[in-house]
């Protein structure tokens, strides 16, 4: 090799560990690209001097000096795109602090509500099929109209609620609210007849009431708190009463006089009940808001609300 190639070679390799010194200074993490690209550089050069002329070779040394340039422009955006993702990081644990002070919220005001709530309230006392009614338990009955009649502290809400109703247009007739438990007992044992006539064993046809009738000693029609409801121009008790008036403003307002609606839709898997629109139940104002703000039935009431 000539004096002056190799003065070029070696003025082209200082260059080179010029730029890659320069390039290690601004992108510390990255240095290893930096060495990679001067050894690719210099045995590139070498191999171009092989076969290009000394005048192809200054192109050649100008595409090596763009290609170089090119790569710190790629590096440059490596680091911006791990700085994005530290960021996006940074903005995920953010995001998850918020969320969790968002859940201590609303698990501090739940306790709260908790502390309002006492099991031993009779208002919201449960009974279903896994709670039957406590022995002992005794109440004293008041008249609604005629021989209808519920437990007394229910008189003055029902009667409120229904004078509201019809202050809105919508008249609301009571059909079925205290029930002792031989009426319960015969209610009961009628609807598993007719199953085992329609050819049900009985074992079946007992299944099958149950999700309609509750079982005589855990119904809540026999401590005067749950109320059944037709109108005047619908009184089938079946899931078409949700469509008329009165379906529809028992659903809207029941909850405001302390009334629920015992059995809803998509809680059968819970309330071990078909829904029953027509079917309230008395708990009381407080509860009865907590219940509808929340869309729950009352054993996810009990589960989530009542204290020990």
């Amino acid at each position: 090799m000539d004096e002056y190639n190799r003065e070029r070679k070696l003025d082209f390799e200082n260059k080179i560990i010029s730029k890659v010194v320069q390039f290690n200074k601004e992108h510390r993490f990255l240095g290893f690209l930096g060495v990679a690209y001067a050894v690719l550089a210099v045995i590139g050069y070498n191999i171009c001097s092989l076969f290009y002329n000394n005048g192809k070779k200054l192109t050649c040394l100008a595409s090596v000096l763009m290609l170089f340039a090119l790569s710190s422009s790629f590096s440059y955006s490596s680091v911006a795109a791990v700085d994005e993702v530290r960021i996006s990081h940074e903005d995920t644990i953010v995001a998850g602090k918020n969320t969790g002070t968002q859940v201590k919220e609303e698990k501090e005001e739940q306790q709260a509500v908790r502390a309002s709530f006492n099991r031993d309230d009779w208002k919201i006392i449960l009974v279903n099929k896994q709670h039957p009614i406590p022995e002992g338990y005794d109440f004293k009955l008041g008249t609604i109209t005629g021989g209808l009649k519920c437990d007394e502290r229910v008189v003055s809400p029902l009667k409120k609620m229904i004078s509201a109703a019809k202050d809105d247009g919508v008249e609301l007739y009571v059909c079925s609210p205290y029930r002792n438990s031989e009426r319960q007992t015969m209610l009961f044992d009628k609807k598993v007849n007719r199953y085992v006539k329609n050819g049900m064993s009985y074992m079946d046809a007992y299944r099958e009431t149950s999700q309609a009738v509750t079982i005589p000693g855990s119904s809540e029609h026999q401590i005067g708190l749950a109320i059944d409801f037709i109108t005047d121009n619908y009184t089938a008790l079946d899931e078409g009463f949700a469509k008329t008036d009165a379906g529809r403003w028992l659903s809207e307002n029941a909850w405001k006089y302390g009334f629920i609606l015992r059995y809803p839709k998509a809680k059968e898997s819970i309330t071990s009940i078909e829904f029953e629109p027509w079917h309230y139940r008395y708990v009381g104002e407080e509860a009865a808001e907590v219940i509808a703000k929340n869309n729950i039935c009352l054993e996810e009431f009990w589960n989530r609300y009542v204290g020990e």
